[in-house]
């Protein structure tokens, strides 16, 4: 979720015609500085609290670290250096305002998360290097999240199909095959395409109509297991995965 958090950030930011300027823009919990301007936006924090039996609610707390560097200006720039820590402090509160207006334009970033709200700003000019100007953003982010994994795992006797075919499992689409005992992923097999089952590689497997354990992981929300109970037949028995 935090990774996802971090990329919606940066495309939000993207598309502020105020941020148009920006030149570099880093997914990093850091300041890279470069030419003019740059950004780069990191997770400094996370947490969690309770919020129901099965979500919590969680925190991110992430910084985002914009830059102006005017040392290509300064060159033919006749003014004191008093004078341009002044103009580059001015453009570092402004381009800092303008993330802090456009986060707050969208403080669901279109739906992803259920609140979030720019708390501090903080400005610092380098002493060894009067042209770069920083502004570290405080930006908090409430999203609810599972607590336990969105998938399932599940292990059962499979008929296998025999080298060159796929195998077909009772539930589909599988997210991975997590373990088939006495063969190698990318070796021996691979997770078919639609996620139907294993597909076994040329040369690989066993025979048509062994029974074989395998453990697989399958998505929670599939349709096939919204249902209140699932039975699959094994060997002729019954086993219940609901």
């Amino acid at each position: 979720m935090i990774e996802t958090i971090i990329d919606k950030t940066v495309e939000v930011l993207k598309k502020e015609p105020s941020l148009l300027n920006v030149r570099y823009w880093h997914k990093v919990n850091g300041l890279i500085p470069g030419p003019k301007r740059t950004v780069s936006v990191g997770c400094e924090e996370e947490a969690y609290s309770e919020y129901t039996r099965s979500l919590d609610e969680g925190k991110a707390s992430l910084k985002i670290y914009a830059s102006v560097d005017n040392k290509e200006l300064s060159a033919a720039d006749r003014r004191s250096d008093e004078q341009r820590l002044e103009y580059g402090e001015r453009q570092i509160q402004q381009f800092a305002g303008n993330i802090r207006r456009c986060l707050a334009a969208n403080y669901t970033m279109d739906g992803l998360i259920d609140s979030s709200f720019v708390g501090k700003t903080q400005y610092v000019t380098a002493d060894e290097h009067k042209d770069l100007h920083i502004a570290v953003i405080s930006f908090d982010a409430t999203f609810y999240a599972e607590r336990l994994s969105p998938y399932r795992t599940f292990t059962m006797a499979v008929i296998m199909t025999g080298p060159g075919t796929v195998s077909p499992l009772p539930i589909t689409p599988v997210v991975s095959i997590v373990d088939i005992p006495g063969y190698l992923l990318g070796v021996d097999y691979r997770l078919a395409e639609d996620g139907s089952g294993i597909e076994w590689l040329a040369g690989h497997g066993p025979e048509t109509g062994i029974l074989q354990s395998v453990t697989w992981q399958f998505d929670a929300d599939n349709e096939a297991v919204k249902v209140s109970k699932i039975v699959l037949d094994v060997n002729g028995e019954t086993v219940d995965i609901s």
